[in-house]
């Protein structure tokens, strides 16, 4: 995906998780999402490679979410495309699936230096 969309939405980010509030809340929000993202990317690959849809447009809708929730929209972005794809029966390319990883990887860099 290019970077036609914004990494991070900051003021959605700031506006929502008010860091200055309870940044440990922020901390650990991205904590988790880190670990569970790699975790739903590796379960879209497997089940691309096993050519199940199904399964492809529920984990990259369930990986939406949760970029949506933290501000990513650049990933929110690419598993939105996935996920309407895979609704029509079309697998992510090796290209989608390793922007997939490398997205991922920035936007936590961002949320988490």
């Amino acid at each position: 995906m290019s970077n036609e969309y914004p990494l991070i939405d900051q003021r959605f980010l700031t506006e929502n998780w008010a860091p200055e509030e309870d940044p440990e809340l922020l901390a650990e929000a991205v904590a988790i999402f880190r670990t569970d993202s790699y975790d739903v990317i590796d379960a879209i690959t497997q089940a691309t490679q096993a050519g199940n849809a199904l399964i492809v447009r529920q984990k990259s809708h369930y990986l939406k979410g949760g970029a949506g929730n933290l501000g990513a929209v650049r990933l929110a972005k690419l598993c939105d495309v996935i996920e309407g794809s895979a609704r029509n029966g079309q697998l992510p390319s090796d290209a989608q699936l390793q922007s997939l990883t490398e997205i991922l990887g920035q936007t936590v860099k961002v949320l988490d230096p």
